[in-house]
């Protein structure tokens, strides 16, 4: 009989996944009145940890392929070394991951999990990290808490809680989902998260429906590194994305047509110099990955798939990675970048398709100002990464430390090994670089959906200007109509048709020498403004041509 878990540990364990839970529940039974400090959002995480003693179904009765998990990726071994990766089944894994090796001194491990975990999951992965239940809470959190608004949180209170945010573009046929509808639809998926005890359903945070050609979603890749007093340090690395999103909740996506023969999400495409030589070294030193498990057959399989399997830092140095923690992680900030510059490519695109509006101009608008929220979010996010990259994620973690003055003379002692450190600088500057200039690509498509928002609303606004003219033109010559035919009802109700032509009273003609003149005065009482001004002008005139003669002969 196989032990469980809270069993389990190394003489390094100084904590159970039952101690982890416990510590969990009592910070959350912190209330308003007991302490400046309550705990009262982690109700949700603790609710969530005391499910581990559930019964889950028998495998066959989920009808879920398993897949791993948890990756670790030992980075004191080189690529192509068997050891240097090691990866654990998300139903029988448990066992194997907490009493996994931890990393020597100096030495550091990516601890890549990938989709909707399980409580037993959660519980093992705090315990043997001691990982902030902070990091938890954010994670099974939808959305910006709205029940005590407390994320996003301080900056003080994230500099080891990192959110890098990524973007997958969907190709779809035709949506019978209105836009409007979207919303409510994610927020029934993410409930129905984890019902089916299917560990690794990814998670989607936000869907973004375009057009009819184009949807995106946007999921989360969580970081938190924890150096070990007795040992080296570990990066834990969760992604929203684990397995495919057709065989977890149904979604917004769920709603879209999509073709049979192709795959629906778009890849992320990074662009390296000389990557597409066949002699590139680096394609022989560590081969391509081939996914396997329930993403190699699907339509919905996504790019960040491949982000916790073994071609991972494929780019990247491996004696580095082992000793900065900063650069071990820059090839998840690079592809974060990448994803972001394809939507800002995408919604560009849109742009000049939307500016052109073929359909009503109140379609149009809407469409514009849907984007260009989206586009706000993204560079909101992006100032954010912009900050974690300058402070190279937080001063705890390990790195290669700069140059110090020495003491003496203030003069810079040169660094140990100065082509490391150069290597590393020029990573985060290259980052850096990146990431703003997609903050000033961002803002600059802004300008301009703001621009073409403006330029439709003025349209609009004279095209309404152009309908009220109209209108009024008609209600004037109503109105001239009406005031003409006054005088010649006036008339003819005061004779009453009594006419010797009809039988009756007076001749008809009488009738014509009273509404004839009475039109005319009732035309002259109507345009009587016109009229008093041609006489004025009239009578001015022969007064200046007499006095300008008088000047003329003096």
């Amino acid at each position: 009989m196989s032990q469980t878990p809270s069993t389990l540990g190394e003489k390094e364990n100084t904590k159970q996944p039952t101690d982890y839970i416990r510590a969990v529940r009592q910070h959350a039974a912190r209330e308003l009145r007991t302490s400046l400090h309550p705990g009262v959002n982690h109700r949700h995480l603790a609710k969530f940890l005391q499910q581990t003693g559930r019964q889950a179904p028998k495998p066959h009765l989920t009808q879920q392929p398993k897949f791993s998990y948890a990756v670790i990726h030992d980075l004191t071994y080189n690529h192509g070394d068997h050891r240097r990766v090691v990866s654990f089944d998300s139903d029988s894994g448990l066992d194997g991951f907490f009493s996994h090796p931890y990393p020597g001194t100096g030495s550091g491990h990516l601890v890549f999990l990938h989709g909707y975990p399980s409580p037993q999951w959660l519980g093992v992965v705090g315990a043997r990290y001691g990982v902030d239940p902070e990091f938890f809470h954010r994670l099974l959190n939808q959305a910006p808490s709205g029940e005590f608004y407390d994320t996003p949180a301080l900056p003080s209170a994230s500099r080891n809680i990192i959110t890098v945010p990524i973007t997958s573009i969907g190709q779809h046929l035709g949506s019978s989902l209105p836009r409007s509808e979207a919303p409510n639809s994610l927020v029934a998926y993410f409930r129905g998260l984890g019902v089916r005890f299917n560990v690794g359903e990814s998670i989607v945070r936000d869907f973004s429906l375009h057009d009819q050609e184009h949807f995106s979603i946007v999921q989360n890749i969580q970081i938190c590194v924890i150096p070990r007093r007795s040992s080296g340090w570990s990066a834990i690395i969760y992604l929203d994305n684990g397995r495919p999103i057709d065989s977890g909740p149904p979604g917004p996506w769920s709603m879209l047509s999509t073709s049979l023969h192709s795959d629906v999400f778009l890849p992320v495409i990074q662009c390296k110099p000389k990557l597409g030589l066949a002699k590139h070294p680096l394609w022989a030193s560590v081969p391509n990955t081939h996914l396997s498990g329930p993403a190699q057959n699907s339509r919905f399989t996504q790019s960040q798939s491949l982000l916790p399997h073994e071609s991972y830092g494929r780019f990247l140095s491996d004696r580095l990675m082992n000793s900065d923690a900063f650069y071990a992680l820059s090839e998840i900030f690079s592809f974060a970048a990448s994803a972001e510059n394809q939507l800002f490519n995408l919604l560009n695109s849109k742009l000049v398709f939307g500016s052109k509006y073929t359909g009503s101009m109140l379609s149009s608008l809407t469409g514009l100002t849907y984007h260009k929220n989206i586009l706000e979010a993204h560079i909101e996010q992006l100032q954010e990464m912009v900050a974690i990259i300058e402070r190279r994620g937080d001063s705890k973690w390990p790195t290669i430390l700069a140059p110090t003055p020495r003491p003496t003379d203030g003069n810079v002692q040169p660094h140990p090994d100065p082509l490391a450190y150069q290597e590393i600088q020029s990573t985060a500057a290259r980052l850096l670089d990146d990431y703003k200039y997609l903050l000033r690509r961002g803002q600059a498509i802004s300008r301009r959906y703001q621009e073409a928002i403006d330029h439709l609303r003025n349209n609009a606004m004279l095209e309404e200007s152009k309908k009220g003219i109209e209108q009024a033109q008609g209600v004037g010559r109503l109105t001239l109509l009406a005031f003409l035919f006054l005088p010649l009802g006036f008339t003819t109700s005061f004779f009453s048709m009594s006419f010797r032509e009809l039988d009756t009273g007076l001749s008809i003609w009488i009738w014509f020498a009273v509404s004839v003149p009475a039109f005319f005065l009732t035309l002259l009482l109507c345009y009587w403004s016109e009229v008093w001004g041609t006489i004025c002008r009239l009578q001015k005139g022969p007064r200046d041509s007499s006095t300008s003669w008088k000047k003329s002969t003096v």
